[in-house]
């Protein structure tokens, strides 16, 4: 899955580069709001990525995070709270 330039670029500017989202607008000449929208934006992609992910490796003996319990990744629900998603550990 792509993310638009824009996103991508904002992501990529906060998560690695450790900009923060004033001094990110200022270099892309947008908003603080346009960068939180993009930053949602992506973080809601990744999120479905990881949640396609884990359907996939649900029923694979071999899949990685099922060997490290420690490993819980979680996801916020409808009503804001959230879920924890524990691998099965392979017999």
């Amino acid at each position: 899955m792509l993310l638009p330039k824009r996103t991508r670029d904002v992501f990529l500017m906060h998560r690695f580069d450790d900009l923060r989202y004033d001094r990110i607008a200022h270099r892309l000449g947008i908003s603080e709001k346009a960068v939180e929208r993009e930053m949602a934006k992506a973080l809601r992609a990744i999120a479905r990525l990881g949640k396609i992910t884990r359907a996939s490796n649900a029923s694979s003996h071999l899949a990685e995070p099922a060997r490290c319990p420690s490993i819980v990744p979680k996801w916020r629900t409808k009503t804001g709270r959230y879920k924890h998603y524990r691998f099965a550990m392979p017999l």
